[in-house]
Protein backbone atom coordinates (compact mmCIF):
# COMPACT_ATOMS: atom_id res chain seq x y z
CA UNK A 1 0.00 0.00 0.00
CA UNK A 2 1.16 3.55 -0.56
CA UNK A 3 1.09 6.01 1.92
CA UNK A 4 1.21 10.26 1.31
CA UNK A 5 1.77 12.45 3.88
CA UNK A 6 -0.48 15.00 4.69
CA UNK A 7 0.75 18.60 6.34
CA UNK A 8 -1.23 21.37 7.43
CA UNK A 9 -0.73 23.78 9.65
CA UNK A 10 -2.62 24.23 13.58
CA UNK A 11 -1.75 26.78 16.51
CA UNK A 12 0.41 25.64 18.72
CA UNK A 13 -2.70 25.61 22.00
CA UNK A 14 -5.23 24.38 19.55
CA UNK A 15 -2.79 21.15 18.65
CA UNK A 16 -2.48 21.07 22.26
CA UNK A 17 -6.38 20.89 23.13
CA UNK A 18 -7.07 18.08 20.35
CA UNK A 19 -4.25 15.56 21.87
CA UNK A 20 -5.75 16.26 25.45
CA UNK A 21 -9.70 15.52 23.77
CA UNK A 22 -8.30 12.74 21.34
CA UNK A 23 -6.44 10.93 24.52
CA UNK A 24 -9.98 10.84 26.60
CA UNK A 25 -11.68 10.13 23.39
CA UNK A 26 -9.46 6.64 23.48
CA UNK A 27 -7.65 7.89 19.99
CA UNK A 28 -3.42 7.08 21.13
CA UNK A 29 -2.17 9.18 17.90
CA UNK A 30 -3.50 12.04 15.95
CA UNK A 31 -3.05 10.12 13.04
CA UNK A 32 -5.76 7.52 13.77
CA UNK A 33 -8.12 10.26 14.08
CA UNK A 34 -7.46 12.05 11.12
CA UNK A 35 -7.54 8.50 9.40
CA UNK A 36 -11.23 7.68 10.78
CA UNK A 37 -12.42 11.41 9.75
CA UNK A 38 -11.12 10.84 6.22
CA UNK A 39 -12.91 6.95 5.66
CA UNK A 40 -16.08 8.64 7.32
CA UNK A 41 -16.05 11.37 4.69
CA UNK A 42 -14.87 9.59 1.34
CA UNK A 43 -17.75 6.57 2.86
CA UNK A 44 -20.30 9.39 3.30
CA UNK A 45 -21.13 7.99 6.61
CA UNK A 46 -24.37 10.15 7.51
CA UNK A 47 -23.68 11.08 11.08
CA UNK A 48 -20.49 12.90 9.32
CA UNK A 49 -22.39 13.99 5.94
CA UNK A 50 -25.12 16.16 9.14
CA UNK A 51 -21.77 17.49 10.93
CA UNK A 52 -19.77 17.93 6.68
CA UNK A 53 -23.18 19.77 5.41
CA UNK A 54 -23.61 21.77 8.30
CA UNK A 55 -19.83 23.50 7.96
CA UNK A 56 -20.82 23.95 4.04
CA UNK A 57 -24.12 25.83 4.93
CA UNK A 58 -21.85 28.06 7.25
CA UNK A 59 -19.06 28.60 4.59
CA UNK A 60 -21.36 28.26 1.46
CA UNK A 61 -23.36 30.10 -0.65
CA UNK A 62 -26.71 29.90 -1.84
CA UNK A 63 -25.77 27.39 -4.47
CA UNK A 64 -24.17 24.97 -2.03
CA UNK A 65 -27.67 25.64 0.24
CA UNK A 66 -29.85 24.29 -2.71
CA UNK A 67 -27.35 21.85 -4.09
CA UNK A 68 -26.90 20.02 -0.17
CA UNK A 69 -31.26 20.28 0.06
CA UNK A 70 -31.36 18.69 -2.88
CA UNK A 71 -28.73 15.91 -1.64
CA UNK A 72 -30.54 15.18 1.49
CA UNK A 73 -34.08 14.69 -0.77
CA UNK A 74 -32.84 12.30 -2.33
CA UNK A 75 -31.24 10.53 0.54
CA UNK A 76 -34.32 11.36 2.39
CA UNK A 77 -35.91 9.03 -0.60
CA UNK A 78 -33.96 6.33 -0.64
CA UNK A 79 -34.17 5.59 2.98
CA UNK A 80 -37.92 5.44 2.42
CA UNK A 81 -37.12 3.49 -0.46
CA UNK A 82 -35.26 0.88 1.82
CA UNK A 83 -38.19 0.26 4.18
CA UNK A 84 -40.70 -0.29 1.66
CA UNK A 85 -38.13 -3.01 -0.60
CA UNK A 86 -38.23 -6.10 0.91
CA UNK A 87 -34.48 -7.37 1.75
CA UNK A 88 -32.55 -10.14 -0.01
CA UNK A 89 -33.58 -12.59 3.32
CA UNK A 90 -37.70 -11.22 3.00
CA UNK A 91 -37.49 -12.72 -0.24
CA UNK A 92 -35.86 -16.02 0.43
CA UNK A 93 -38.87 -16.24 2.93
CA UNK A 94 -41.28 -15.70 0.69
CA UNK A 95 -39.94 -18.13 -2.32
CA UNK A 96 -39.75 -20.76 0.56
CA UNK A 97 -43.34 -20.62 0.97
CA UNK A 98 -44.17 -20.60 -2.67
CA UNK A 99 -41.92 -23.48 -3.13
CA UNK A 100 -43.54 -25.03 0.11
CA UNK A 101 -47.44 -24.69 -1.41
CA UNK A 102 -46.27 -26.66 -4.41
Amino acid sequence: MDWKKLYFWIEMHKQAEMLVKLFQDGYKRQGHFFRDVIDAYINEDPDFAVWMNKKRLEKGNIRTKIQLERKQKLINKAQQLEDILFSEQDLNNIFDLIEQDN
